[in-house]
């Protein structure tokens, strides 16, 4: 990937390199940066194509924009923390694309470098194929900073809001729509299967049918 300026992008940093922190960080890779990650496991989940380096710390002082893919909130303020106070540090940007909660996006857009707000949805698959969900959040001029990182990331991103912690609203509401269409497709493919319908031709019908959802056209097939 070439800046609009001409020149390639700096390095972006990775810390996060588990099973949703590994394949974004392969597609910045592929989109020609240079990435430097950690990851608490070790170097072993490094992407190919990607630098390891010892520590969150190390991260810091190699790159301006540090993408975090992380469990929880508390990891991601430990990690965050561990970033701000680098000695020598080049970071000035934080994207999270973690799930930790309204609250603690606003803590830790407070804690150092400029934050945005920015968890997906899509899973591994989704990750791997480049059509990951980034659902993100920020100031103007933060969101425009990332904006190359971001799309370096996945093929579908938007921008739903002005603050960190908007976009952390919107995760669980769709992880909410999500799991109440897995419920009811199972009671449905339950009443059918009772009724003596072949599970494979009810999935069928409902997906070009007005039942259609993102469990029955991708996790019941799968």
């Amino acid at each position: 990937m070439i800046g609009r300026s001409g020149a390639r992008p700096g390095p972006v940093g990775f810390v996060g390199l588990g099973a949703m922190g590994g394949a974004p960080a392969s597609n910045l890779v592929g989109a020609g940066f240079e990435v430097v990650g950690y990851d608490a496991a070790g170097p072993a989940r490094t992407p190919l194509g990607a630098r390891w380096v010892p520590s969150p710390a190390d991260v810091a002082r190699a790159a301006e924009t540090v993408v975090l893919s992380l469990p929880d909130g508390t990891v991601c303020q430990e990690v965050t923390r561990e970033l701000a106070g680098a000695r020598d540090r080049q970071v000035t940007h934080i994207v999270d694309t973690s799930t930790v909660g309204v609250a603690a996006a606003r803590v830790l857009s407070a804690m150092g470098p400029a934050y945005v707000d920015a968890p997906v949805s899509g899973g591994v698959a989704g990750a791997r194929q480049r059509t990951l969900m980034v659902m993100y959040a920020g100031t103007d001029g933060d969101c425009a900073r990332v904006e190359p990182v971001l799309a370096g990331l996945s093929d579908r991103r938007r921008r739903v809001g002005d603050r960190p912690g908007q976009a952390q609203a919107l995760k669980p509401a769709n992880n909410f729509l999500s799991a109440t269409a897995h419920a009811s497709t199972g009671e449905a493919v339950a009443f059918g299967q009772a009724a003596g319908l072949d599970p494979a031709v009810m999935v069928e019908v409902l997906n070009a049918s007005s039942g259609r959802s993102g469990t029955s056209a991708d996790k019941f097939p799968s």
